[in-house]
């Protein structure tokens, strides 16, 4: 009985040090909102900061990623066991040299990345941790669309399909600022 009142306590202890928190993502919405959505080059990466360059500059600028030091390995360990494939972009960051579109919200934090796929750019959160807590509502009458590998019909969502690798979005209706 001794034990099985440790256990709980332990339990107890630490699941109070557990802050996941679920993050919603409006695509439409985090796209009006956002503070800045650049096309950049990613130069590389430190301890806790990404750093890049505008497309056409030469001038290296930083932003913060520490969240990448827990997103990465989660994303990472999920394709090890067979749960995603290396195609989910949910919790990762850029490669270094990539092409990218950036997001950066309105707490100066980076939100969003996209890659152009031909016309459309494939929108992702790399602050997720797959399965676990960024879902993207994406509005069935807008320009965005759910990712082939989402639900695509949800009736507890008539108005949104629902998907937690990102979405697409026609590259005409962005506008970088």
């Amino acid at each position: 009985m001794k034990h099985i009142i440790i256990i709980l306590a332990l339990v107890f202890t630490t699941s109070l040090t557990v802050s996941a928190k679920l993050t919603i993502i409006y695509i439409d919405q985090a796209l009006k909102e956002a503070k800045a959505i650049r096309s950049i080059i990613i130069i590389g990466y430190t301890d806790s900061l990404m750093l890049y360059r505008l497309k056409n500059s030469k001038d290296t600028l930083k932003i913060n990623c520490q969240v990448k030091d827990f997103s990465e390995p989660s994303r990472l360990l999920l394709i090890e066991k067979h749960v995603i494939n290396e195609n989910d972009l949910a919790g990762k960051w850029p490669k270094v040299g990539a092409n990218v579109l950036l997001v950066i919200n309105s707490r100066n934090r980076v939100s969003l990345f996209a890659t152009l796929e031909g016309l459309n750019y494939r929108f992702w959160d790399p602050n997720s941790i797959p399965f676990a807590n960024s879902i993207f509502y994406i509005l069935k009458e807008s320009h965005s669309l759910p990712l082939s590998t989402c639900q695509q019909e949800d009736i507890t969502h008539a108005k949104y399909w629902v998907c937690t690798d990102g979405c697409i979005l026609s590259s005409l209706y962005i506008k970088e600022r």
